[in-house]
């Protein structure tokens, strides 16, 4: 048994690496961290707040009150654009950061950095941990997932995205071992960045899979009750007025549609602010399309235990984050998931050139692609990230509709 769990982990040779690489980051970015510049004081902001002025979480006006003060504590000379960097997240989110709030603002970030480091971990081991594959294979693995560059943002930022890795993970996972009603229980913790759920919530309609919407329902309905029991009926009142509002902001107060890394942040960067109405029409009918090749390639019988299935699933990532009307470059991060179930298949099918040119694709997507891309964005209005994510989607596309002339063969899951 530990001969077979040490086949599964990585070896020394590239976790001694990867802890000297974030080590001399953290060293490097320390100045960075200490003086709030991250995403994370927006959490550790209502983290505060919420412990002392429950009912106020989403006035935007005490959240700079508190917001100025944890800064000036910190002997910041950072000010937000708009005076505020906001807590916009629905109120049970909190819960993961309240017990954060009684440590400093340094030991707050560093416990919250570590256990994303830790999602995104167990995450990544739940993928690849059972495959049959070589131990150079995995450790080629591992390190690039950890070397992903929004990994490392999210991680810098302090952003949440660790978490909602683990849980699309684990959502995945249920549907593949036929556990339903815990799929739709994982999914409903997704809910933190619902933006995200569209396409997967259409999806299960469309299938009829109503054990995994019960479950989903059921999920939603106990985070409704935790968050009116954080913030109260007021509170939930204030935090609907919030999303409306958020609905009109546009390029201020941490809405940046022209920086987004999806079909909206694309057509924005082409055409905003001459032409707004056009910019809309053009990011609906996108999305639209790409829906509906989301219902085509889901079509026929639902069966999660077949090897299509992670093809399937891996276009209904891409096609998520594509037309999420919200996506920043560390949510990319959940592009792992589809990037490692192409893996899974590429190195696991007897027969697999179309997998394995998709696999080198993406490698090419996630790594040059993603660095080049900050550099053309400053010159010409193109984002290489949609670009990438876009093909790759489309290669995913062409080989489920190969399907049906070469089936795939069963790759085992761990029960």
């Amino acid at each position: 048994m530990r001969t077979s769990l040490r086949n599964q982990l990585p070896s020394a040779t590239i976790v001694l690496p990867l802890v000297i690489m974030y080590s001399v980051l953290g060293v490097w970015l320390r100045g960075f961290i200490r003086d709030g510049r991250s995403d994370f004081i927006s959490y550790y902001t209502a983290a505060k707040l919420i412990k002392q002025r429950p009912n106020d979480l989403y006035d935007l006006t005490i959240q700079a009150k508190f917001q100025d003060r944890i800064l000036a504590s910190l002997g910041s000379p950072i000010r937000f654009a708009d005076g505020l960097l906001a807590y916009n997240h629905p109120p049970f989110e909190i819960v993961w950061f309240v017990p954060l709030a009684n440590l400093s603002y340094v030991g707050a970030f560093s416990v919250w950095v570590l256990t994303s480091l830790i999602c995104f971990a167990v995450g990544i081991w739940l993928l690849i941990g059972d495959m049959k594959a070589d131990k150079v294979s995995l450790n080629w693995l591992y390190a690039f997932s950890f070397l992903f560059l929004p990994v490392l943002t999210t991680l810098f930022q302090g952003q949440d995205s660790g978490m909602l890795f683990l849980l699309w993970v684990l959502t995945y996972r249920s549907l593949r071992l036929r556990k339903d009603g815990r799929a739709g229980l994982w999914l409903s913790l997704l809910l933190q960045k619902f933006q995200l759920l569209i396409p997967s919530l259409l999806l299960l309609l469309l299938k009829k899979q109503w054990k995994v919407l019960a479950g989903f329902m059921g999920g939603s309905a106990v985070l409704l009750m935790v968050s009116w029991a954080l913030v109260g009926s007021s509170g939930l009142v204030s935090y609907g007025k919030l999303l409306l509002e958020m609905s009109g902001w546009v390029e201020r107060r941490g809405i940046y549609p022209s920086q987004m890394h999806n079909f909206r942040g694309q057509f924005y960067a082409l055409l905003y602010p001459d032409h707004v109405v056009l910019v809309n029409v053009l990011t609906i009918a996108a999305s639209l399309l790409l829906l509906m090749m989301l219902a085509k390639a889901w079509a026929g019988n639902w069966e999660a235990g077949s090897p299509d299935f992670d093809l399937k699933f891996a276009f209904l990532l891409t096609t998520s984050l594509l037309v999420s009307p919200h996506l920043n470059f560390h949510d990319l991060s959940l592009l792992l998931l589809p990037a490692l179930l192409i893996c899974r298949l590429a190195l696991q099918q007897p027969t697999a050139a179309e997998h394995r040119r998709l696999m080198l694709g993406l490698l090419m997507i996630g790594f040059p692609l993603q660095v080049l891309s900050f550099s053309v964005s400053r010159f010409v209005p193109i984002n290489l990230n949609v670009l990438g994510i876009l093909w790759a989607t489309l290669m995913i596309w062409r080989q489920i509709d190969s399907l049906q002339k070469a089936p795939l063969v069963a790759v085992p899951t761990k029960q």
